[in-house]
């Protein structure tokens, strides 16, 4: 059952409703990434708890350990950002490595792919118009997926880099059209608004100043991601869905996992 649920909630969050609106005199401009450089980018490892939380117990299920890499490379002489993740859990569904091309100057998405335990390859290219099954990957069981898509789509499983690229500042609010590679949900832009800041503090009793960004999926659910200030990097995010919240919270230790992750090519 709590898988189900589990489930249901990954469903539910990628068929969120549309909730920019980009007309009338009260709409909020879409927003897009543009003019970047290499230095804007947040280059280097981080390693993030993952768990489930049932709100009337407290009992946590799913943990998994997510560890995310990002460095500069060169693709047929342009330089590109390359991130990998490497999530590891003691089920089935959190065993994953994720390998992401996008471009420096607007984050704009150009490959994704996911192997699913070392199994099932999901692979694609995104261009202005369409999202697309990469039909030169070995055994790529979305060879034939299509989805339309538009010039300013961002890749929504790098949403952590994404947030660490924006202007924020208390009282903003941006709109994103993000999509979930695979998704039948179509490219949607989605409201995130900072809604203030919070002062956290480490196991050390440091403290970390961050800015609080949210997004409001309806029917009170919600997601605040709390974002360091000093170079907007993710700290926390906790997430509701129903009687189920999900928790992401950066750790402190290097796990000496292995990052190498190459895209399969035929």
């Amino acid at each position: 059952m709590l898988k189900l649920t589990f489930l249901a909630l990954l469903s539910f969050l990628f068929s969120a409703p549309l909730l920019a609106d980009s007309e009338g005199p009260n709409s909020i401009p879409l927003h897009t990434i543009e003019g970047l450089t290499v230095e804007d980018h947040k280059l280097g490892k981080r390693q993030y708890l993952v768990y489930l939380e049932t709100i009337e117990t407290g009992a946590a299920k799913f943990l998994s350990i997510w560890n995310r890499s990002t460095k500069i490379i060169t693709v047929d002489g342009e330089q590109v950002v390359e991130t990998q993740q490497k999530w590891s859990g003691d089920n089935a569904m959190f065993v994953k490595t994720i390998y992401s091309l996008n471009r420096v100057d607007d984050f704009s998405p150009i490959y994704h792919q996911v192997e699913n335990g070392g199994n099932t390859v999901s692979a694609y290219e995104f261009d202005d118009e369409t999202v697309f099954g990469a039909v030169d990957v070995e055994g790529n069981t979305k060879a034939d997926f299509s989805m339309p898509s538009v010039s300013r789509t961002l890749n929504w499983e790098l949403d952590m880099e994404t947030f660490a690229l924006l202007p924020l500042e208390g009282g903003k609010i941006f709109s994103l059209n993000f999509y979930h590679p695979g998704s039948k949900t179509e490219p949607n832009d989605y409201l995130y608004e900072v809604t203030g800041s919070e002062v956290l503090t480490d196991m050390d009793g440091n403290e970390i100043d961050c800015w609080t960004l949210r997004i409001d999926y309806g029917g009170g659910n919600y997601a605040i991601f709390w974002l360091q200030k000093s170079d907007k990097q993710m700290i926390k995010m906790e997430e509701k869905w129903n009687d189920m919240k999900r928790y992401k919270v950066r750790l402190g230790i290097n796990s000496g996992a292995d990052f190498t992750i190459e895209k399969l090519q035929s």
